[in-house]
């Protein structure tokens, strides 16, 4: 039998494995106590399926965990066509669906029965109509969460809405702040993790959605480095602390060119921006053609990709406090130069409640278009377009020559490990996939099972702590990076 010891919170994690070898199917038990018997000479076994049958928290301390692996008894098999009858009738009894007696009839023990009287069909969510200070807009009640992000999973939020204009959205946060609720922006939730029990606050979608072109004469301006950026480690700041997270003390040089500068609506697509700039002969946004975030949560992330980042093309921020004041960062006034690999200042910013526009730098490029499409090619080939994911789960380790987090995730042989609906590609080890079981979705606290089920392999394999990418809005929005005390979220 395997054991894992995980402390977390005063609580031990137990977890049971399902380890792979050729054709054959072994399974282990890991649980929090117990004996380790002498390990026997074995084959090399690949774990495939991790089932937590505790609830776990958002983080652990991964030097604390440790795990021994021994041989145990098989894992019960499903019910096959020689199940006796009382195996039958359990098994009928859990599968009963609501408005069916569940109670085996006289002329057979298997069947089900319309119970005498059936459920009425749920009723839609309420909609509330509100006149809020600068603005009119609707909550709705009990949104279910699953609806709003790339995963499909959450409970729902006591109150919803849709911000279409900056107007709409300043008068949602005054709203959630006037009635101390819990407030958090999403834009298309392409980067989170909602909980189970959903959100105890209003959830805000950023529709703010528009892109203008402005066109700006040659001149000279500081020539942006983008394909040399290099953000630094957290070693190399300690180093240098006078460096700043952007890479301040490279020589960027300066040379006159022609560039253009388009805004952007915090809620428009960055897929869409970007396609809308290199459809028109304009170089640097190549990378956003394959992102499937808004602008807004592009800003937030630093969101990146094939060596680029929202920061190297970004000229301006406009964002909305929740006090609901209109604020403007410029890069050259230096207010955006603390960006680093796939972090800004605004995660920091207790007082941030929604990224309302941001404006973009590009250069004139005939081939953008080209470089694009190359791009996309190569990313159908390698991420899983078509299953519910939310991207990569964990950032890469900030530690020179260190693998990337899928390429770790994929030497350790976890590709296709699963918690019950929650699974790790097999195309792309740093995706996981909401796999739709028996007709459910994943839970979030399966999810965060593999993650953490994951965080602990890696780092007793490798030495290297994963970090998460992906934003985990708890509950109550608070205690969680990204959200102050108040439960102010922007994602």
């Amino acid at each position: 039998m395997s054991f894992m010891s995980c402390p977390i919170g005063g609580r031990n994690l137990a977890l049971r494995v399902r380890f792979q070898e050729s054709s054959s199917l072994h399974s282990q038990s890991l649980s929090a106590h117990g004996s380790h018997p002498k390990e026997s000479h074995k084959p090399k076994l690949i774990p495939t399926v991790f089932v937590a049958t505790t609830s776990i928290g958002p983080t652990v301390d991964t030097n604390r965990v440790e795990v021994l692996m021994a041989p145990c008894t098989p894992a019960p098999q499903p019910l096959g066509p020689k199940a006796s009858g009382a195996q039958k009738q359990h098994s009928a009894h859990k599968r009963a669906p609501p408005g069916y007696n569940s109670q085996p009839s006289s002329a057979s023990t298997s069947s089900l029965q319309p119970s005498s009287r059936l459920p009425k069909k749920a009723a839609s969510p309420p909609k509330i109509s509100v006149n809020g200070l600068g603005g009119r807009f609707v909550l709705e009640a009990e949104k279910p969460l699953s609806e709003l992000c790339s995963w499909q999973i959450g409970g729902p939020a006591r109150f919803a809405s849709t911000a279409r204009d900056e107007a709409t959205m300043r008068a949602l946060v005054r709203h959630a702040k006037d009635h101390n609720l819990p407030l958090v922006v999403v834009g298309k939730g392409s980067n989170v993790l909602f909980d189970d029990r959903g959100f105890a606050g209003v959830v805000v979608v950023n529709r703010i959605c528009f892109v203008k072109e402005v066109p700006h004469e040659a001149s000279r301006e500081p020539t942006l480095e983008t394909r040399n950026f290099h953000p630094l480690t957290p070693s190399a700041r300690a180093a240098d602390p006078s460096a700043t997270r952007s890479g301040a003390g490279t020589n960027r040089g300066e040379e006159a060119e022609s560039f253009h500068l388009f805004r952007a609506g915090g809620g428009m697509p960055f897929d869409r921006l970007g396609w809308h700039t290199v459809r028109r002969g304009w170089g640097g946004l190549e990378f956003a053609t394959g992102i499937p975030g808004t602008v807004g949560g592009a800003v937030f992330m630093n969101a990146g990709a094939n060596g680029m980042c929202a920061w190297d093309l970004l000229h301006s921020v406009e964002f909305l406090t929740k006090d609901g004041e209109l604020k403007e960062w410029r890069k050259d006034s230096g207010e955006l130069d603390t960006f680093d690999y796939r972090w800004s200042p605004f995660q920091d910013m207790p007082d941030l409640a929604a990224i309302t526009a941001a404006t973009f730098r590009v250069k004139r490029d005939p081939d953008a278009r080209d470089n694009a499409l190359q791009l996309l090619s190569r990313r159908r080939q390698t991420q899983p377009l078509k299953d519910r994911t939310a991207g990569c789960v964990f950032r890469n380790p900030e530690v020179e020559g260190a693998p990337s987090a899928g390429a770790l995730i994929d030497r350790a042989g976890l590709k296709g490990m699963a918690i019950g609906g929650a699974a790790v590609s097999q195309l792309h080890a740093n995706f996981f996939i909401n796999e739709r079981r028996q007709g459910e979705n994943a839970t979030a606290a399966e999810l965060q099972s593999l993650i953490l089920a994951v965080k602990v392999h890696i780092k007793q394999e490798t030495g290297y702590d994963l970090e998460e990418e992906i934003r985990l809005i708890p509950y109550n929005g608070n205690h969680l990076p990204g959200g102050d005390q108040e439960g102010h979220w922007t994602c």
